[in-house]
């Protein structure tokens, strides 16, 4: 007999049963959480209806997401893949033309030659590398323009040396050297990736953003044609270096570009420039609560 006041069972949300019924996940954040549960329960639901390779390749993902994250294998899976999904969100959105090329040859020779008015590219930037970045292109007045949207650092240091990543130089070249003026390039680098192994999926979701704010993208096209930069220094959004414009994404680029980052540093540099971003709900699931930039990577 206890003539003291009890202390209430804490009360049991549905978060912390859906990880009882699911234990494997209970290290990760609540919302890649549950869509890794849906994914689980999909594949319950529709193994023998989904190819061999696909089946193995989203249980691969769903291992590693509960064990060790992003790793080496999980990337050639994302390679290997990067034709299905790019397929399924030309089924799903209207005029997104998103395509994805194995080699910075393959995409070179479309940009050149494609007469489509608006595309983009998951594109593996050089043969040396297996990373990968999103290019959105125009073509209009007979002018060509990329750009190239690179989820770590297209320019920086690295191993005690200060440069672009490999494939860049390369690119630029070829602009200059064959579209000549009838061609234009520009790079925007975000610095949301801070991993080795997690470009080809960054890359998706950066060509996916760009389809959705194209307005963004249409003025920055239209700059980078009629001026040649998509900014002037006096601006202090870019700076050129070595004949290419780098831009500083989290001047220029709306909430969604950050919502996957691995690091809160990158969420502050962003809401500095744009104080605006603080507060911007980044749900993209109309059933879902709100949520700012902010407390997406709290999460």
């Amino acid at each position: 007999y206890n003539s003291g006041s009890s202390t209430p069972e804490p009360e049991e949300t549905g978060s912390s049963r859906v990880t009882e019924t699911h234990p494997e996940f209970r290290s990760i954040p609540d919302r890649a959480k549950d869509k890794a549960i849906a994914l689980k329960e999909a594949l319950s639901r529709q193994s023998g209806y989904i190819t061999p390779r696909l089946e193995y390749y989203a249980r691969t993902a769903l291992a590693q997401a509960a064990q060790t994250g992003s790793t080496p294998e999980i990337t050639d899976l994302d390679i290997e893949n990067i034709g299905d999904l790019t397929d399924t969100y030309n089924q799903r959105l209207s005029n997104i033309n998103l395509k994805h090329h194995t080699s910075p040859q393959d995409f070179f020779q479309e940009f050149m030659t494609s007469q489509e008015p608006c595309w983009r590219s998951v594109v593996r930037l050089s043969p040396n590398s297996r990373h990968h970045v999103a290019i959105d292109v125009r073509n209009q007045d007979d002018v060509r323009t990329m750009l190239i949207i690179e989820s770590a650092l297209a320019y920086g240091k690295s191993n005690n040396a200060t440069g672009f990543l490999p494939g860049y130089l390369q690119m630029h070249n070829n602009v200059k050297n064959y579209a000549q003026d009838n061609g234009r390039m520009a790079v925007i680098q975000l610095g949301v990736q801070k991993s080795k192994y997690d470009c080809i999926i960054f890359s998706l979701n950066n060509a996916l953003a760009a389809y959705q704010k194209d307005t963004i993208f249409d003025s920055l096209h239209d700059s980078l044609r009629e001026n040649g930069s998509c900014f002037q220094p006096r601006e202090h959004k870019s700076e050129t270096v070595s004949g290419i414009e780098v831009i500083d994404g989290t001047k220029i680029l709306p909430a969604v570009f950050f919502k996957h980052t691995h690091s809160r540093s990158t969420i502050n540099d962003a809401i500095e420039e744009q104080p605006e971003l603080a507060d911007r709900n980044v749900s993209t699931n109309r059933e879902s609560a709100h949520q700012t930039l902010s407390e997406r990577v709290a999460d």
